[in-house]
């Protein structure tokens, strides 16, 4: 029976509804109460959540499929979680993507604070190639190799946790707070770090 299924739909579609009835319109940047209540500001503030707003509802942004598709773990598996990158093109500035518990290990602090997630993905060859570049080669391509006629999955592994080398006020890649590095799951080759 897909009685279970057809539940499932209903009840993430009526949250969803409830949760964000107008869609990326339901999200806005409020002025922090220490900044002055001025025309410009009020201006910028407009200006901002009109740009934010535009980004989010761009269709390769994927918001509304990604908002369904979390909600669909919520209900089933309580946890889930959405990512939001900046692919670096301007017309289209935002993806968000849906995370599952189940490709998905969350590390907690001592006291409790989640302070590192380790996500899992399989990809083609291909896909990793579109991603990651050169870097997404296999280390024994020949020279006539093509991506195209490989579909060997690879597992890759998306690592988010603490730099130990943060510097407070940095603002150098290397010296964030958090520290993010891509790679292969098998043989630990580094994809992006």
């Amino acid at each position: 029976s897909s009685r279970a299924t057809i539940a499932l739909d209903k009840l993430s579609s009526a949250l969803l509804g409830m949760l964000w009835k107008n869609g990326a319109r339901t999200f806005q940047l409020r002025k922090p109460s220490y900044v002055k209540d001025t025309p410009e500001n009020k201006a910028f503030y407009e200006k901002l959540n009109t740009t934010v707003i535009k980004a989010m509802e761009h269709p390769s942004a994927r918001l509304t499929t990604t908002l369904n598709e979390d909600m669909r773990e919520q209900v089933s598996f309580g946890v889930s979680g959405i990512g939001v990158f900046w692919d670096g093109d301007p017309s289209a500035p935002l993806r968000y993507k849906s995370y599952s518990v189940r490709n998905c290990t969350i590390i907690e602090d001592e006291t409790g604070r989640i302070d590192g997630v380790f996500i899992e993905d399989s990809l083609t060859r291909r896909q990793l190639i579109q991603r990651y570049g050169e870097r997404g080669m296999p280390s024994n391509a020949q020279a006539n190799y093509d991506p195209l006629l490989d579909t060997t999955k690879v597992d890759v592994v998306h690592e988010i946790k603490p730099n130990k080398y943060f510097v407070p006020g940095s603002l150098a890649a290397n010296q964030l707070p958090y520290s993010s590095l891509h790679y292969e799951k098998g043989s630990g080759k580094i994809l992006r770090d």
